[in-house]
């Protein structure tokens, strides 16, 4: 009687799939509970990294297509014009986001990544209202970035004058000067040398996290983060944000004794993000209903911190490597930079019209690094059809960026570094879109590119890059990870001249 009772509901649980995979796009047959997994993992294994994998699946059923992740249906869209149609002409239907389990685990549905609804809207607004008043889209962003760099750049002569010696572990160059960068506008410090080991420490702890992270990690259901076997798993995997947040949870605390002891005081929008927010935080106190709290605050800093370190150092990792690989665009893009700034100055965020194949250049590691293996998830508010499927508003979908930047119909030849493409086609460019699109697209998109620009320019304009022992290959360190992350490397920094 049980066999017959337990073989009913298979039968009623397979019906109820089957039908709800007619209306969804096609994709490969999904095994029972384990949905595409074994195929995912077979391809990611076969291929050598989880954007290659999901390149086979384009290959195999469209521009749209779905992929079961265990008994959940998630739906991929490779194609710039309906990523487009979706995201952005019906954005306010896509501007909720898909919150993974593990996430919220970790933000309570608070910050700005992933939360929704009017909360994630007064965020959001606040946040790039804030970031706009201390300098994004004005000079004063350029000053802050150039005045990290010429530090950083004052160090590294110190260093050569002692030691006689140009090699330069990048990574750690790129860290901490993005970090800091990140540190002013968010409290208005920088790390010191006393306080440098500090940093290291948690940003090595963080990446450690993110190498370990795989994409079949955000679809982990509420007991497997309760299961004794996972659950040690998950805490040890998730500490490293948790003293992050302590780290910036710290940052407020002393923020607001230095107010209460009367040795700071927040004037006007205040002098950094955390008095903007404090600020925010006093205007609202007498309305129960408002979302600025010091615990939101917490979170987004978090948000803010962390994803504007790592994608932007990641970026500038692949930017060199690609350049070490790529001697002739390195040469050009160089040549270009020098006759611009006439070797008697720094380049400027002004002089952007004038360096039009280095723009290119930036446009093509942006497309080339794809640093996003797998792109986060918007859940529509209601079903939705695109051509003969329907969507329901329990279906997560995703633009997937990496399938959009190497579609061979439009880049052709895309395993190539070529900014040339952009100049033969001025069409290309908007199907770059590697902080997103639509409503959820990346808020600090303005001050990456701003980053990009004078770091990688400064860089070619100041100094030789030449490779320190082998040269380090185009490849992930990570198959399977949510981010695609290169090797470490060093190089050889000498410096061409010495502005005034």
């Amino acid at each position: 009687m049980l066999f017959y009772l337990l073989f009913f509901v298979f039968i009623l649980y397979y019906a109820y799939q089957l039908k709800r995979r007619l209306k969804l796009p096609p994709g490969p047959v999904p095994f029972h509970l384990l949905g595409n997994l074994p195929q995912l993992g077979f391809y990611v294994w076969n291929e050598g990294s989880l954007p290659k994998a999901l390149q086979k699946f384009h290959e195999h059923h469209g521009d749209i297509f779905t992929i079961w992740m265990g008994p959940l249906p998630t739906v991929h869209i490779a194609s710039m014009e309906l990523a487009h149609e979706l995201m952005v002409k019906q954005g306010n239907n896509f501007a909720d986001r898909w919150a993974p389990l593990l996430f919220r685990y970790v933000n309570k549905g608070l910050g700005i990544s992933m939360s929704n609804g009017n909360y994630w809207q007064e965020q959001r607004r606040f946040a790039l209202q804030t970031l706009r008043n201390f300098g994004l889209g004005r000079n004063l962003i350029e000053e802050r970035i150039m005045l990290e760099f010429d530090l950083q750049c004052s160090e590294l002569e110190e260093r050569r004058q002692s030691m006689n010696d140009d090699v330069v572990d990048i990574k750690k160059f790129f860290e901490l000067m993005i970090a800091n960068i990140m540190n002013r506008l968010l409290f208005s410090e920088r790390f010191t040398k006393d306080s440098e080991e500090e940093f290291f420490v948690l940003k090595n702890k963080f990446e450690e996290t993110m190498e370990n992270l795989g994409f079949l990690d955000i679809y982990v259901n509420e007991w497997m983060l309760k299961a004794p076997f996972m659950k040690s798993r998950y805490d040890k995997l998730l500490q490293p944000v948790e003293e992050q947040s302590d780290f910036i949870h710290g940052k407020i605390l002393e923020r607001l004794e230095a107010i209460r002891q009367g040795e700071h005081v927040i004037t006007d929008e205040g002098t950094d993000f955390v008095d903007a927010y404090l600020k925010k935080i006093d205007d609202e106190k007498d309305n129960p209903h408002t979302s600025f709290t010091q615990e939101s605050l917490n979170m987004t800093l978090l948000d803010l911190w962390a994803a504007g370190q790592e994608t932007t150092t990641t970026v500038l990792l692949w930017a060199f490597i690609y350049f070490l690989h790529n001697s002739e665009v390195y040469q050009e893009a160089s040549q270009e930079i020098q006759k611009v700034t006439q070797r008697s100055r720094a380049l400027s965020l002004k002089d952007r019209t004038e360096t039009p194949y280095f723009n290119a250049t930036i446009t093509e590691v942006l497309r080339q690094a794809s640093i996003v293996t797998m792109n986060s998830f918007r859940l529509p508010k209601t079903d939705c059809t695109i051509g003969t499927y329907t969507i329901g508003s329990d279906v997560p979908i995703t633009a997937q960026i990496s399938l959009i930047m190497s579609d061979e119909r439009y880049f052709g030849r895309t395993e190539q570094f070529r900014p040339e493409r952009f100049s033969e086609d001025k069409k290309l460019e908007p199907r770059v879109i590697p902080f997103g699109i639509g409503k959820r697209a990346c808020p600090g998109e303005s001050l990456a590119r701003a980053e990009l620009y004078l770091i990688i320019g400064n860089i070619l304009n100041k100094f030789e890059v030449e490779a320190s022992g082998d040269c380090p290959i185009i490849d992930s360190t990570n198959r399977s990870g949510i981010v695609r992350k290169p090797e470490d490397y060093n190089v050889k920094l000498i410096p061409r001249y010495v502005l005034a």
